[in-house]
This record gives C-alpha cells, sequence and structure tokens, in this order.
C-alpha cells in the first residue's frame, strides 16, 4: 500500500498521492512567484507612548513603521480602518506627496528609490478618539498588524477648596482629583500625607469607587480635610497627595494665634548665578558658571537650564542642560547647572554676557574678555609710550648731572 506524503509550502499543504507531479511543480512555481518579495514586509509597529497616554497632558503619539518591498507606490495610515493619511509618489518628481492628511496626523517617508525603512507618523494633541487602533498600509495592499493606543490613568490635579463650614471649624480642605482610564477598576487609592518641617504628622488612604463614564477616562475625587493648629514656629505644613504613582504638594503656613490663615503654593525660581573659581579650569583657559535653583518638592523628576553667550548684540553659543532633581528633607531642593566658558582672543571693546534662564526668570553675568594674560593693542601702544617718556625724562637727569 502506498503511503501518503506531504509537501508543505508557506501555508498551503497539498496530498502527493492525489496529484499529478506535473501539476504539482506548476503549483510549487506558482507559489514561488507569489512569494517573491513584490509583497511588504511590516516586521514591527510601534506606539510611542507604549504605556499610553495621559488625557489633558501635552502629548505626541509617535508611530513607527519599517517596511521591506520592491513595489513602494503609496502609504496608508489607518486610524481605526479610517484612513488619516495617505502619501502616494508623484509621477514626475518621484517624490511622496500627501493626498489625505487629517488634522494634526504627519508623516514622514524615506527617499522613494528605497526598497527598506521606516515610515515616522506622529499624531498630536491627543484625545479620546484616538484611544484606538493603527495599521499601515504599502501600496493599497499590504496591511500590517494594528496597534492599540491606550489611556493611562494620571494624577490631574490638587486644590485647596473654599469651605465655609469647615473655615468656621478650623479645618482647611484640599481635593485631589484622578482621572482613571475606562475600563479600569472599580477603586482608586489616594495617599495623603501631612509634613511639618521634617516630620510626618498624619497620613491617609482613601479608596474612592469610580463609576462609569461617557469619555474614555473617569474624574476621581478625594478630599482631606486638615485641622489647623496652633503652631508658632516658621516650618511649613506640606499637603501631598500621591495616586497613579504621581505626587502633588500644597505648602501651607501655620497661623498663628488669633491670626487670619496664610496659604500658598510653593513655587519653583531661580536662586543665583555665578562665577565659580576654578583652578584647572583656569589654567585651561575656561570660566566656570554655576547657575542654582530652588525646586518645590514634590515635583519634576528633572530641571532644564538655558544657556545663553551673547557677544554685543550677537548670540555665540546657546545650550540646554537637563539636571536630575533628588529628594530634599526640606521643602525644596537645590538643582545646580554648570557651564564652563572657553576664553577667546577678541581685542573688541564688546564684552561678553553669560546668561542662564530656568522658570521663566534669567539671571545674566557680564564678563570682560581676557586676552590670555597680555594687555590688548591699544593698552600695549600706552604703555610703550609711558616707558619713552620715562627714558627721556632720565636722560635729561643723567645730562643735567653730568654737567
Amino acid at each position: 500500500m502506498m503511503s501518503r506524503g506531504y509537501v508543505v509550502l508557506g501555508e498551503l499543504t497539498w496530498r502527493s498521492s492525489r496529484l499529478p507531479s506535473q501539476l504539482l511543480m506548476s503549483m510549487m512555481v506558482m507559489t514561488v512567484m507569489m512569494f517573491s518579495g513584490t509583497s511588504a514586509v511590516f516586521p514591527n509597529v510601534q506606539l510611542e507612548p507604549a504605556d499610553g497616554f495621559a488625557v489633558g497632558k501635552p502629548t505626541i503619539m509617535n508611530i513607527t513603521c519599517q517596511y521591506s518591498t520592491k513595489d513602494f507606490k503609496s502609504f496608508i495610515l489607518l486610524q481605526n480602518g479610517t484612513t488619516v493619511v495617505k502619501m502616494v509618489r508623484a509621477k514626475a518628481s518621484r517624490d511622496f506627496v500627501a493626498e489625505i492628511k487629517k488634522k494634526d496626523f504627519d508623516c514622514m517617508i524615506p527617499r522613494p528609490d528605497q526598497n527598506s525603512g521606516v515610515v515616522n507618523c506622529l499624531k498630536r494633541n491627543l484625545n479620546c478618539k484616538d484611544a484606538t487602533s493603527y495599521r499601515c498600509s504599502l501600496s493599497d495592499k499590504d496591511v500590517s498588524a494594528s496597534m492599540v493606543l491606550k489611556v493611562k490613568s494620571s494624577l490631574h490635579s490638587l486644590e485647596h477648596v473654599h469651605n465655609h463650614a469647615a473655615a468656621m471649624k478650623h479645618a482647611d480642605v484640599f481635593n485631589c482629583t484622578a482621572r482613571a482610564a475606562v475600563p479600569t477598576a472599580s477603586e482608586v487609592v489616594f495617599h495623603w500625607k501631612v509634613m511639618h518641617g521634617f516630620q510626618m504628622t498624619s497620613e491617609k488612604w482613601d479608596k474612592v469607587n469610580v463609576w462609569g463614564s461617557d469619555k474614555c477616562y473617569a474624574n476621581v475625587t478625594s478630599s482631606y480635610h486638615h485641622h489647623l493648629g496652633h503652631d508658632h514656629s516658621i516650618n511649613p505644613t506640606v499637603i501631598s497627595c500621591t495616586v497613579f504613582q504621581e505626587t502633588r504638594a500644597i505648602v501651607v503656613n501655620q497661623p498663628r494665634v488669633g491670626s487670619a490663615y496664610r496659604h500658598h503654593r510653593m513655587k519653583s525660581s531661580l536662586h543665583s548665578l555665578e562665577h565659580v573659581h576654578n583652578h584647572d579650569a583656569a589654567m585651561k583657559h575656561v570660566d566656570v558658571f554655576n547657575c542654582t535653583a530652588h525646586v518645590a518638592l514634590p515635583s519634576q523628576n528633572e530641571v532644564v537650564f538655558h544657556w545663553k553667550v551673547m557677544h554685543g548684540f550677537q548670540m555665540t553659543s546657546e545650550k540646554w542642560d537637563k539636571v536630575n532633581v533628588w529628594g530634599s528633607d526640606t521643602c525644596y531642593a537645590n538643582v545646580t547647572s554648570s557651564y564652563h566658558h572657553h576664553l577667546g582672543h577678541d581685542h573688541s571693546a564688546n564684552p561678553t554676557t553669560i546668561a542662564c534662564t530656568v522658570f521663566q526668570e534669567t539671571r545674566t553675568k557680564v564678563v570682560s574678555q581676557p586676552h590670555m594674560g597680555f594687555p590688548s593693542a591699544a593698552s600695549g601702544m600706552l604703555y610703550t609710550k609711558w616707558i619713552l617718556v620715562v627714558n627721556l625724562i632720565l636722560l635729561f637727569l643723567v645730562a643735567a648731572i653730568s654737567r
């Protein structure tokens, strides 16, 4: 009895005992031609942020489509099955032009002669409608697997709420609002802390139910009642709320007996800009400047310093410096950025100004350019003239004495 064998090619399987050899060979050749490389391949489609986006925060989604094809005529970006970007190769220039481009979407395609590469797309001003699936398509026939952009739960705000009834009981009310992605857990846990100086005086966990919403998120609010004390010290009280691994804080000045309650939010600010003496740097003809900011805690993870060097009216250098913010036992952290300014040989009268900007505040230092340890040309000529005058006077004195 003849055994039944199988030939497997791609996704197709034939039983060899039931097909003539010529027909089987023809089908194999046709199958190889179908998969000969004319189709596009999308090995990787990525979305950023990969963990989702927080509604209401300035976020841009990046869409990356990798491809490999020998027939690159058009590119389409699909949002939930709807075309939001369509790029078609022009016959005259062979460059890609936008046939369809929805609001806030944009795509950049590499050179038309490239058979493989990456198409980078982005979507600005993300909202609930953007929390859906995305696909890439080449030449109106090859479509990638879909990727889904999700909504991420986040902390929205921490506010001091005016409440007359609570004020009469010498209490202040604070509301912490989170935006919980829907669908999500049935409850959200808020973590409240009260710090007086370096000491934690109160701590509370508050579980709040999440109700339905017609949006992609639900607003969930926890309230905290802070009872005012009679502390006469100068240490401030910090009310902080943590949810979804984010923290906001409000600094409260404790009232004294008989005085009105005062409340304000700690504000980050520029503290100082200093010229630092550094012997090693000076030997290399470099000046060092330190720009220090006071960052309210808890705050962002990093601070961006903006440095500028102006020579007269011309900007000769510009730098952005990101510096991490570390913890502190006070309500603020000192964060410092250093700038190394290389001294030049400019003999003009224009001064050089070093400027540092952070938290929308700017400090400047005016630097008179040194000349590598030598006087300038003008001052050197003046010095030489004085030497000649002194020498002439000495000659007259010697001549007078010799007579």
